[in-house]
Formats: C-alpha cells, structure tokens, sequence
C-alpha cells in the first residue's frame, strides 16, 4: 500500500518532482491558483515529490522567517460550511436536523454531503480541476485485515472498528437523503465508492482550529504534518485597514507581504507615517547603521520595534537617564497620505509632544511596591480619526501604591500590549510584569480560553476581501531547501494513524498505553 507513508524529513526526490508537475492536472490546478487570485509566496516551491515513495508536499527554496505568510487563499476559493448551508443544499439541510443540526459532527456531516453533490457536478463544479488532483485517498480504514494485525494494537484496533461504523452509519444516512433528492443527486452517481471518497476528503483535509467553522483551503490542505509545521489565520482586509468589530488585526504580527494591499514595496502601502517612524528619524543618527528617512518609513512595525530598542538602549547609557514607555501611544495604522500637508502639519505638533514621551526618565530609578493590592480599571473606547477609519484603544489602567504615594501605569493599545513592550527599559519591563500578573489574577470574570478564542461576526462567505493564511508560527524559521509542514495539531502517532492514515518518527506528542496485569501477592 502506497500511501502508507512514514512522514520525516527526507531529501527532495527530483526525478518524481519533475514527472508529477508534468501531469496535465497538476497544471491544470497550478494555473487554476493564479486565476482565481491565490497568492502564493516565491519562498516556495510547489508541488514537490520528497522521499524515495515521491509523496508529495511543499519546498523552501528561500528562507523564511517567523510570522511570514506565505499562502493566501481567498474566501471564495474554500469549501466551508456556510457555503454549504447556502447553496442548493440549504433546504436539505434544514429538512434534516438529525444529521446537520443535531448532529454531533454536524460540521463534518455538512462538509461530507457537500463534497458528494460538488464532486457528482463532475466539470460543472468550481472545484472539480481540485478534486482532480487529490485522487484516491487512503486511511487505516482501506487497509486489510492481514495489514491491521501486523500492527498488533488494541488501541488502534479500538480506534478502527468505531470509525469504520461511524462511516457507515454515515452512509445509510446520506444514502437516503440523497435517494430523496435525485433532481440534485443523480441515482446513477449515487455510490458508496464516492461517499467514502468524501468523507475521507473531509477527514483529512479540512481545518477547524482557530476559525468560525470547519473549512477546506485547496493548495493549503497539501502541506504534510509534523511537530514544528505552520499555523493558519482568517483575515480581513476591510478589518486590517478600518476599525471592525471583534476583528484582531493580524499585520501587526504577521508579514503579509504576499498580498498586494501589505506590501511595503509600493508607497502607498507603506506603514503609516505614525509616532515611531518620526522618532526613528528624529533620533537616526543614533542608530548603528546609517538609514535615510525613506528606508525607515519602508520598515516593518516589528523592525521599528527593533529600532526603538536600539536608540532606548544608547539613552539608557546616558548618566541619570532611563527610558519609559508612552503613557498614551495612539498612533493608527492608517495609511500615510503625503498630499495633505495641512492636515499632517496640524496634528504634528501633538505628534512631537508624544515622542517626546519615550525619553521621559525615571527619577526614583527603582519603585517599591507597598501595597500588594491593585484596583483594575478596564473600559473599551474608541477613536474616531475620520469618516471613514476607527481606531479601537484598548485603555487599561493599573493603579498600585508604590512608595511613599501612588503611581498609576497607564497601557492604551492597538489590540495588545505586546507591540509596545519592546520599547520599555529592563526595569519597566519587570515592573509592568508584576503589575499585570496581579491584575490577571485579580480579574475573575474572564478566563485565559476567552481571551485567546477569537469570535467571528464578521465573518461572511461572500466577502472576498478575506483571506484564509498559512504562515510560520513566531518560533518557526524554515531554512532554504527544507520542507515546509503544517501542525495539525497535539496529535499521537495513533490517532494520526487512525484518523488521518499516516504516522511519523520523532513525534514529540506522542504516547502509548501499557497494559499491566496485578501481581499475584496483590490479589
């Protein structure tokens, strides 16, 4: 059985390669990608045959960093499942809550019956050039009898016969929906070969983590698993460039460069002329490398950050001097507009009030904590810059005794914190870590699950202006001529296997059950 591959990472089997991405349909669905506005970074190679089995999967042929993008599929590219319950299958679905509504696996069920109705349309189907290149699609579910024993593991074995019922009482369920409907579900198409097909598409394919629903991304689906693979986001356009409600802005963090409207090549895109761009130049001649007022504006926020850093520490080193952060740093990511000089002019005298803010000192040089208690003062606010543009500010006060009087650290930020922690000295970093330590513990109403989940209101399936993203995680760089994976998650060498029909060595997750039996004294 061929696909019963044992994933690590391998050299590039070039031979295989070169015959693969001959292949009318792997042409077909390369050229399939760039009509339908896939971006697709030029660090990578795809597809690429590796090993002496030739799987398939994707290639650095560049060095990437962390927190880099490198695909970009837009929205109406993927198969999910609100597409689903909007399509011709939308009264089919509401007809059988028991197996789309009620359901358990509501989302898979959906996904499932969509696939089968896409798949059936043969050439009439958008997607039908994707499905051609998947193929057929092997799980533990396809191996034999004889092949399941040489495993020799209950467990999996346990593992096997719930799947492997769950599928087919699936299939008398979906079976007799589509006999139902034969206006979409020809009966002559109706089999289980191709349910299978789709429910194996669905098992292995989709993603769910992080996003409002369970999803199928072509071309993102092909990266092979491991333990230090990519990540995915959803992002909106609209959200990064105007204020939406319950969207986290994602450029701050992510190198999107890969789409037109982030690259910082173009000068309209550049990052907006804001508070830290003009205390980088203010202070240029501070920096170690000598940099014109063009090459700064063209950096990255995080780059800046980096900046920041490097000046504060030459402050730092001046005798009686520390530096602390803004107290208020309001500064948008609206984009620069050069031609209203007026306008710009008129606001930069407050602009210089807040640089100046980042060279404030510290007097008592180190404050001591008097009191352990900490009132928390949280409210939402939000800035109205224009018609057209809102900020949302974040404003979270922290009042603490310290000292002989009280000190009041003020935070006002983009979404996070983090972005501007950068900019603190060594003391202040401390100091703010004991601060928000507390406040977190003291703060009962909202738990560290509600925090990170993202909601998503925003989300439509006819907006094309979003993207669903692959990109490196903040620890992950990917060196040229490797192989690029994606992390499916905490996953054990059994369930991969049982679930998705593939395992791999080195797998850090992983673990094993032991059997024991008690010892006859014991009994």
């Amino acid at each position: 059985m061929e696909q019963k591959a044992h994933i690590v990472e391998i050299s590039v089997n070039e031979e295989a390669t070169k015959l693969h991405q001959s292949q009318p349909a792997v042409q077909r669905f390369q050229q399939w990608l760039v009509e339908n506005n896939v971006r697709i970074s030029p660090k990578i190679r795809y597809p690429v045959c590796f090993g002496q089995e030739g799987y398939t999967g994707v290639l650095a042929v560049e060095a990437i960093e962390p927190n880099e993008a490198i695909i970009a599929i837009p929205n109406h590219v993927l198969i999910t499942v609100s597409r689903a319950q909007t399509s011709e299958l939308a009264e089919i679905i509401i007809k059988n809550p028991d197996a789309f509504e009620e359901h358990y696996d509501k989302e898979f069920n959906t996904l499932v019956l969509f696939i089968i109705f896409e798949k059936m349309k043969e050439e009439k189907s958008f997607w039908h050039i994707y499905f051609d290149i998947v193929g057929q699609i092997y799980t533990l579910s396809d191996w034999s009898d004889a092949e399941i024993e040489e495993l020799d593991s209950p467990a999996i074995l346990k593992d096997l016969e719930e799947i492997r019922k769950e599928n087919h009482d699936l299939w008398l369920r979906m079976k007799m929906i589509m006999d139902e409907n034969p206006n979409l579900f020809p009966p002559e198409k109706v089999s289980y070969e191709i349910f299978r097909w789709a429910s194996a598409f669905v098992m292995t394919r989709s993603f769910g983590w992080g996003l409002p629903g369970s999803l199928i991304s072509p071309l993102a689906d092909l990266l092979n698993h491991n333990n230090d693979g990519c990540t995915n986001f959803l992002i909106s356009i609209k959200g990064e460039q105007s204020y939406i409600p319950d969207y986290r802005r994602k450029k701050d963090k992510l190198d999107l460069t890969i789409l037109p409207e982030f690259n910082k090549r173009t000068k309209e895109n550049e990052l907006s002329y804001d508070v830290v761009t003009r205390y980088l130049i203010k202070n240029k001649e501070k920096l170690r490398k000598p940099m014109s007022d063009e090459e700064i504006r063209a950096l990255f926020k995080e780059e800046k950050q980096q900046l920041v850093k490097e000046i504060n520490a030459k402050l730092i080193d001046t005798p009686g001097k520390q530096v602390w952060t803004l107290n208020y740093f309001l500064s948008s990511d609206s984009e620069d507009n050069d031609t209203e000089e007026e306008e710009e002019e008129g606001e930069e005298e407050e602009e210089e009030k807040k640089e100046d803010n980042l060279k404030e000192t510290n007097r008592n040089g180190k404050l001591e904590q008097k009191d352990e208690s900490t009132v928390i003062d949280q409210q939402k606010i939000f800035q109205v810059d224009d018609d057209d543009y809102k900020d949302e500010i974040v404003k979270q006060e922290f009042s603490s005794s310290f000292g002989k009087g009280v000190t009041t650290v003020s935070l006002s930020t983009i979404q996070s914190p983090k972005e501007y922690f950068d900019t603190m000295g060594p003391i202040e970093r401390q100091q703010l870590r004991e601060i928000s330590t507390t406040a977190k513990n003291t703060n009962k109403n909202t738990t560290d699950e509600e925090e990170d989940d993202e909601k998503f209101p925003w989300y439509n399936t006819l907006d094309d202006q979003i993207y669903f993203l692959v990109a490196t995680h903040a620890d992950q760089k990917v060196e040229k001529n490797q192989q690029l994976f994606y992390f499916y998650g905490s996953r054990t060498n059994k369930y991969l296997l049982s679930w998705y029909g593939f395992c791999y060595s080195n797998n850090r997750y992983d673990s094993c059950l032991l059997y024991t039996s008690p010892s006859p004294r014991d009994s």
